[in-house]
């Protein structure tokens, strides 16, 4: 009976294990790459790995979209907020984080204009003093025909070839004090964009289902071993 009741365990168990790693992790990496059209330096606000920027070199901004993240909206116009999960951009060969706790991405996709908008930066609070950083990325198509098939988050943003109404990315720094915004701010806007991807599907283990999977196999493991005979015992 003991042997019964594990046989009935284990595959239970294995059951709790499989559905623990059910949930996917849907990340897409983008890399938008173009040259520098402009640099406005006049506050002297840039990074330090920012003071080589000048009109012609390479620019590369990197971001990870989470494509799970709830979208809100219209017809043929979605929003979705704190969907981008990091970002960086890689400039003279050196690659420098850039803060985006605050991030939309919106997905247009109507007769009047289909495209890709994604926003974000630091998140600056009512007593903020100091720089705070912030990234505007636009690629639209201004035509009669839709170039996306739907408003889904999985939609990358348009080739350089396509966006033929806007495409481009500005990099900002903003002085604030006292929560208030300046006059002084640094910028650089970069264009037109080559977009490469590429998706990372990682499997999301709960961790109570995990540990009660964990459980029930190794009771089902101790019960078969336990009722297991030694085949070197001697018997009475």
């Amino acid at each position: 009976m003991t042997l019964n009741r594990a046989s009935r365990i284990l595959p239970f168990a294995g059951a709790c294990l499989l559905a623990a790693m059910t949930a996917q992790a849907n990340i897409i990496n983008y890399s938008a790459t173009g040259v520098i059209e402009n640099v406005d330096n006049s506050s002297a606000l840039l990074p330090h790995s920012l003071l080589g920027a000048a009109v012609g070199k390479s620019f590369t901004f990197n971001f990870a979209v989470d494509t799970a993240t709830l979208g809100s909206g219209s017809l043929g116009d979605e929003s979705y907020l704190s969907a981008v999960q990091s970002a960086s951009y890689k400039f003279g060969g050196k690659t420098s984080a850039f803060g985006v706790s605050t991030n939309a991405i919106e997905i247009l996709n109507d007769v009047g204009v289909t495209g890709y908008v994604m926003a974000g930066g630091d998140t600056v609070g009512a007593d903020f003093t100091g720089i705070a950083g912030a990234v505007s990325f636009v690629t639209l198509a201004y035509s009669g025909v839709t170039l996306y098939l739907d408003t889904a988050l999985s939609n990358a943003p348009l080739s350089a070839g396509h966006a033929d109404f806007e495409d481009g990315l500005t990099l900002s720094f903003t002085q604030y004090v006292g929560g208030a915004v300046t006059q002084n701010f640094s910028q650089l806007t970069v264009g037109p964009m080559s977009i490469k991807q590429s998706a990372v599907s990682a499997p999301e283990i709960d961790p109570t289902s995990a540990a009660s999977g964990v459980a029930l196999l190794m009771g089902g493991l101790l019960v078969m071993l336990g009722r297991r005979r030694n085949p070197f015992a001697r018997t009475i």
